[in-house]
């Protein structure tokens, strides 16, 4: 499904919207990409400055930074658009505010960014936050840990880390909200860099 310049502006504004300091899960979920036909690509060539970040053979990645005109009504500052060649076709894609390029070839999308503390390397150190549940929704409340507990653990790898009876225990291997979902329970948990709950695309898959 393909929508107009317009549409695509108010999409990614709302999709920009997914840090939170006290998030609700059901917030979060916002397509990672969004079809774009050929006249919103001239329309953003036309309005904006688009930087070239990745080539390969079957894609480019590009940044849609700034726009040319001042006064310029829908700003995307930082879109990311992503051109793909399937055979003699070429597709275009606009990111959601919440993913960008995690190489030349994937793409991250952060589907739960909680407000890291500003005077500190949240995100570096990784998150620490707690689960409140409230009927169907589930509230993140960030930078929350047990008071015995290290702010940044030692543990093994990427994944989800629940606080139990004094100790981190690794509920699960992966770090994304369909798994958290699975073991989720109230209580104190830790996500290791990047801090947040996220999917990854590899963009080949991309259709």
């Amino acid at each position: 499904m393909k929508c107009s310049l317009l549409s695509l502006c108010i999409m990614l504004l709302v999709a920009g919207c997914a840090t939170l300091g006290n998030a609700d899960s059901t917030t979060q979920d916002t397509p990672c990409w969004t079809p774009l036909s050929k006249k919103d690509m001239v329309q953003l060539r036309g309005q904006y400055r688009l930087d070239t970040l990745i080539i390969r053979d079957t894609h480019v990645g590009y940044a849609a930074n700034f726009p040319i005109h001042k006064g310029h009504q829908c700003q995307i500052p930082d879109n990311l658009i992503l051109e793909k060649w399937n055979g003699e076709q070429t597709q275009y894609y606009a990111l959601a505010r919440n993913a960008s390029f995690l190489s030349d070839s994937t793409i991250v999308q952060y589907t739960l960014s909680l407000t890291s503390d500003p005077l500190s390397n949240s995100f570096e150190d990784g998150m620490w936050f707690y689960a409140r549940f409230n009927k169907r929704k589930i509230t993140y409340e960030a930078n929350k840990k047990p008071v015995s507990a290290s702010k940044k653990p030692s543990v093994n790898g990427e994944g989800i880390y629940r606080y139990e009876a004094d100790s981190l225990y690794k509920v699960s291997d992966q770090q994304n909200d369909a798994a958290f979902r699975k073991v989720a329970k109230e209580g104190f948990y830790y996500l290791p860099p990047p801090g947040r709950l996220f999917d990854i695309y590899p963009i080949s898959a991309i259709r």
